[in-house]
């Protein structure tokens, strides 16, 4: 662990809750304007490791994958990233913010357990692509 300790406490820190949960809904920072830029917000769940959904520009989840992460289409309806009219793209995240909290307790942990590989997959990938960046402290 060793280094991965000072990155894994900042983004951490005390919050139990927030570790406690299943899912989490990823507002970006931009989600009308015409750029794809990631902020801290998108690697929170990654270090937690849960699942996502991501309110963000259009095609957002698509460069994500192209950088080698894993999303969740197996599970939920990631048709979201494909839509530019922003109400409708909105109008589709929050049809899988109702249909995961429509679920049992225990159907959302089944969830959770079949979609652990592409959990542990995230956040080792995180943790190779922060290797190659040399930060001055």
């Amino acid at each position: 662990e060793g280094n991965n300790d000072v990155l894994t406490k900042w983004f951490k820190g005390l919050n139990e809750l927030y570790a406690d949960s299943y899912w989490n809904f990823t507002t970006e920072t931009l989600f009308e304007e015409p750029a794809i830029r990631f902020s801290e917000k998108i690697f929170k769940p990654i270090l937690y490791q849960q699942p996502f959904l991501l309110y963000g520009t259009p095609h957002m989840l698509k460069k994500f994958r192209n950088l080698g992460y894993k999303t969740f289409s197996k599970w939920i309806d990631e048709s979201y990233d494909d839509e530019f009219n922003h109400t409708k793209r909105l109008v589709k995240l929050n049809e899988q913010v109702n249909y995961i909290c429509s679920l049992e307790l225990s159907e959302i942990h089944e969830m959770y357990i079949e979609m652990k590989d592409v959990l542990n997959h995230n956040y080792n990938h995180l943790f190779k692509l922060k290797d190659r960046i040399v930060l001055p402290l």
